[in-house]
């Protein structure tokens, strides 16, 4: 559908067939709050050109009334519950939910007035629409529902796994050797292993990536081989230890852990640092595959995974930060670290419950493996 005349302001088409009741179509709704909307779908004498066929993409109306009109009366027919007429970005959406209980949403625009057309139409495919189901809606999230548009789906989204490694995870590794208490990172493993799971079964991609050295720690400053001798052992990064030599790749320790270990296809991106952006190949990776939006767990949520969604928000990535699925040294560290991404409206993007981000995905590889088609909405390039 062509997408001419909709970067301008949108005025609704006045409709003179409208009773008092019904004189919320004729509102300017670039210039109104959404709460300045009706709490009630209309109920008018506005006609549909077709009101025996389901509602979809591209149909067109001559009032926002009468395309308001259809679409209500097609959910009352197929008895599909819908919420209020709400605005939205200079939309109206409808809410509704399927016979299967699933989320979808229609968008009605002002495309060439005074021709009211369907912009978007998410449901199931039994009801002769474009499927999303619960793909292309977003997850609730703080402080903005994830991704901000909506865009969830495999050839945009995709699991960061950051640094699960034994170093970090087992006993006899660097983390330990620093005086540190692992504990906090053992309590997540079979949470990830579910969210992993999820991802895998949903068909989006996964990354993990792993904080180490060359052998020859060429790559290792000497402020940061300094830093790593700060602790009570005295052990540093390339010392032996009971996993080999401490973040060194190649050696046991370095490696992911045998539970959340990547399955062929899976990239792993080696840093150096904290970050899984710096002096790696990973946003070109990313921006390869068309991956805009990342979901972000792992450890440790105020070192590794804080500085790779700050360098990702910097080059435009929507994140998405799994509370409880990522931890810290200190439970303290760990609550500021995820506070801090969700302040200024998002300034690092959005924070969600584990339970939502799996819960998601599950309910997408339930209906994958059942073999009914989701459709992607198509991104434009970053």
């Amino acid at each position: 559908m062509s997408s001419a005349g909709l970067d301008g302001p949108v005025v609704l088409p006045p409709d003179t067939s409208q009773s008092a009741s019904g004189l919320h179509n004729n509102i300017h709704s670039a210039h109104l709050p959404p709460n300045s909307f009706p709490s009630h779908p209309p109920q008018d004498d506005a006609s549909s050109d077709s009101p025996a066929e389901s509602p979809k993409v591209g149909m067109a109306y001559e009032s926002m009334a009468a395309a308001k009109k259809h679409i209500t009366e097609w959910c009352a027919r197929e008895r599909i519950p819908y919420s209020v007429w709400k605005a939205d970005r200079r939309c109206w959406v409808l809410t509704c939910k399927d016979k299967n209980n699933c989320l979808f949403r229609l968008r009605v625009k002002n495309v060439d007035r005074p021709i009211i057309s369907i912009l978007e139409a998410h449901t199931c495919s039994s009801l002769s629409f474009r499927r999303t189901a619960q793909t292309g809606g977003p997850i609730k999230a703080t402080p903005y529902n994830w991704p901000h548009d909506a865009s969830l789906a495999p050839n945009t989204t995709a699991l960061v796994l950051v640094d699960m490694q034994q170093d970090f995870c087992r006993p006899g590794g660097f983390l330990e050797h620093q005086g540190e208490d692992i504990s906090p990172v053992g309590k997540i493993i079979p949470s990830l292993v579910r969210l992993l799971q999820a991802f895998r079964g949903a068909g989006f991609p996964v990354y993990h990536t792993r904080e180490g050295h060359r052998p020859d720690l060429t790559t290792l400053s000497s402020r940061e081989a300094f830093r790593s001798q700060n602790n009570t052992s005295g052990l540093g990064i390339g010392y032996p230890g009971p996993l080999g030599r401490f973040m060194v790749r190649g050696e046991e320790g370095h490696d992911i852990i045998p539970e959340l270990y990547p399955v062929p296809g899976e990239p792993i991106i080696d840093k150096p640092g904290r970050g899984a952006f710096s002096y790696t190949d990973f946003e070109l990776l990313l921006r390869n595959k068309g991956v805009q939006n990342l979901v972000i767990a792992g450890i440790a949520t105020d070192v590794s995974i804080s500085s790779t969604i700050r360098e990702a928000t910097d080059r435009g990535f929507d994140c998405l930060l799994v509370e409880d699925g990522c931890a810290a040294k200190d439970a303290k560290l760990h609550k500021a670290a995820c506070e801090v991404i969700a302040l200024g409206g998002g300034a690092f993007g959005a924070t969600a419950k584990l339970n939502h981000v799996a819960g998601q995905l599950e309910y997408v590889a339930h209906e994958r493996r059942n073999g009914l088609e989701h459709s992607m909405m198509p991104r434009a390039p970053m």
